[in-house]
């Protein structure tokens, strides 16, 4: 449809939307985060159930694939996997709002809770990717 190739403005009312409710109550703002993120972890959840850790990985790179972050991931001859997101697709957002990119990680981290999810390189403090080291958690 033409009207895709068209401007468009959702990240600045997303964020005065978001200004105004936190002007109205700071911590509705906060709850409002976390219901996102919890939705998300709910639907991830259930694709993940029943998988092997490393279909879990793939299916985990898929889902943020899917929500826009053009997400890709490799395995490491250590065992663990770099998942990279290679665009963000809440960039106008989380430019302004922390919350927005500390959600992201919960949510990772939330959905997978049997391994040990660190983001080891941010869009937001100047770098091009932002990348998620994925390792098995050791009990």
């Amino acid at each position: 449809m033409a009207e895709d190739l068209f401007p468009k403005t959702y990240h600045e009312l997303t964020n005065e939307l978001l200004e105004h409710l936190e002007e109205e109550d700071p911590e509705l703002l906060v709850r409002i985060f976390e219901r996102r993120r919890q939705r998300r972890v709910e639907a991830a959840r259930k694709r993940l159930a029943g998988k092997t850790f490393d279909e879990k990985v793939a299916v985990l790179a898929r889902i943020l694939d899917e929500d826009g972050y053009f997400a890709d991931f490799e395995g490491r001859p250590d065992g663990t996997y770099l998942i990279r997101e290679q665009n963000c697709a809440i960039w106008g957002v989380a430019v302004r709002y922390g919350l927005a990119c500390s959600t992201e990680l919960e949510f990772l981290q939330e959905a997978f809770p049997e391994a040990q999810i660190d983001r080891v390189t941010h869009k937001v403090a100047g770098a091009y990717v932002c990348a998620y080291e994925v390792r098995p958690l050791v009990l």
